[in-house]
């Protein structure tokens, strides 16, 4: 895994890092303020060889002498012997080993100095067992260096040179220690709960992947924003940005054939809740933003959602036309956006693969191929139910939607294969709720509020430049059925 990709992820996942750090350190904070305080109190001892002869070459080895006993001193200091003489000379509740757990001893290299420091909830007791430690390994010291001839001095001495005084403030606990430590610990946890997430995790997470998994491009990156779904058509005049990456989506389909660009484009994906509605919503309206004319066609027969999304009449559609009931003219419906017609679902059927799979639907497709420059038809999800392999066969293209992070590189195989076993023609793929992190060229402010659309060609010869110079009317369209010269669809 390499830095980028770690650091990606830190960025991806970033909650799961805050949260861990943010429960330690209210862990460390809440244990901090449970413990008991502890007060810490220290005797300076100091350790002298004594000689008679005062030359300086007896002081320097009256030196050695004495930097030697320190390291062995150290380890007396701790004993057994000391400590009970202690509880001897103060008379404290403790045994040897509770006392010694108190202890702390300390020298620096090359020292005669020795310091005996107790840590207690009682800063008087504290102060006054390392006073005590002092005096007993003083004592302990001049009856083990006493020397055989009687008369002559120790040959080590011991003296307290700095008394322990009793402590302002405690030395345990220590809220910044406690609060570092308790949110180092979060940190590692999640950072180790990220990294563990990225190492097993088989989502896609990028258009690089999604292109690897169908062997073909990815026309957009769709960033998530909480807006996005809520309708294609916004009524201010402040142009939201996150339709640009719709526009380039529209624009590298344009150019993916050129000279034959499809026509009737099915547009689905492999399970529920991967955007494509929204997707095959805006899509559709940045290609009569550009003065393409398109029809939306919900045929998913399962679920519907797109014309109650968009506000628009949802008991008659698709279905009654499949079954004869109704024309396509009398349930065509335009929408707020010029150049935007929708073909709503109508009743759920019993039967919703039949009626997709049906000469009629073949026959309905190439019918709006022909009044419409572009026809998409929103469709249900391929692991959900087989719908739309029946339907895919009759369109020009189908495009497949992926939400980033969520959908299994498993479930992309089984819908393309399961698209390619029906000899449907695959065109790309739409990776949705991208997040703003992985799409390092993303821009929320490069083209500013408002710019115009590129002159797009239809099939009918015109290049627009937006809604200004969209067609006017419906005259030039063909009618359905025999040829005969109908009425434009009627807004409803």
């Amino acid at each position: 895994m390499s830095n980028l990709t770690i650091l990606g992820a830190l960025r991806r996942y970033w909650m799961w890092v805050a949260v861990p750090v943010v429960l330690g350190a209210l862990v460390s904070a809440l244990a901090t303020v449970t413990t008991v305080p502890q007060y810490t109190a220290t005797a300076v001892l100091y350790v002298s060889a004594q000689n008679s002869n005062d030359t300086t070459t007896s002081a320097y080895q009256g030196s050695l002498l004495s930097e030697q006993k320190v390291d062995s001193y150290e380890e007396l200091l701790r004993s057994r012997t000391v400590a009970e003489d202690v509880i001897r000379r103060t008379g404290v509740p403790y045994t040897s080993d509770e006392l010694l757990g108190k202890l702390t001893v300390g020298s620096e290299l090359r020292s005669v100095v020795l310091q005996a420091s107790v840590r207690d909830e009682d800063p008087v007791l504290a102060a006054n067992l390392a006073n005590a430690y002092g005096d007993a390994f003083a004592a302990l010291i001049a009856n083990i260096e006493r020397p055989a001839t009687p008369g002559l001095p120790a040959s080590v001495v011991v003296r307290t040179v700095d008394p322990a005084v009793v402590p302002a403030a405690p030395s345990a606990p220590d809220w910044v220690l406690n609060l570092i430590f308790g949110a180092g610990i979060g940190l590692l946890v999640g950072i180790g709960g990220v990294l563990f997430r990225q190492h097993t995790d088989t989502s896609v997470r990028s258009s690089q992947e999604l292109s690897e998994l169908l062997d073909l491009p990815t026309i957009g990156s769709i960033p998530f924003t909480p807006e996005i779904g809520t309708s294609a058509f916004e009524t201010s005049p402040v142009r939201p940005r996150w339709l640009d990456s719709f526009q380039e989506a529209r624009t590298n389909l344009q150019f993916m054939r050129p000279d034959h660009p499809p026509r009737v484009l099915l547009v689905t994906s492999s399970v529920p809740g991967e955007g494509k509605t929204t997707t095959v919503t805006n899509l559709a309206e940045s290609m009569a933003r550009a003065g393409l004319r398109v029809v939306v066609v919900d045929a998913d027969l399962r679920k519907p959602a797109l014309a109650k999304r968009l506000g628009l009449e949802t008991g008659v559609g698709l279905t009654q036309v499949l079954t004869g009931l109704v024309s396509a003219d009398e349930v065509l419906q335009r929408t707020h956006r010029e150049n935007f017609w929708v073909m709503a679902s109508g009743p759920l059927p019993p039967n919703p693969g039949e009626l997709l799979e049906s000469q009629k639907a073949s026959a309905l497709l190439e019918a709006l191929s022909a009044r419409f420059d572009r026809v998409l038809i929103d469709t249900a999800p391929l692991l959900a139910a087989p719908d739309a392999l029946g339907l895919s066969v009759h369109c020009d293209g189908v495009l497949l939607v992926c939400r980033a992070d969520s959908t299994g590189r498993a479930k992309i195989t089984s819908s393309r294969d399961s698209l390619a076993n029906v000899n449907s023609s695959v065109v790309g793929g739409v990776l949705t709720m991208v997040r703003k992190v992985d799409m390092p060229y993303y821009s929320s402010g490069y083209y500013g509020s408002e710019r115009s659309e590129e002159h797009v060609p239809t099939r009918h010869g015109r290049s627009t430049g937006g809604p200004a110079s969209a067609p006017e009317a419906d005259s030039d369209m063909v009618a359905f059925g025999s040829g005969s010269s109908r009425p434009s669809p009627t807004p409803r």
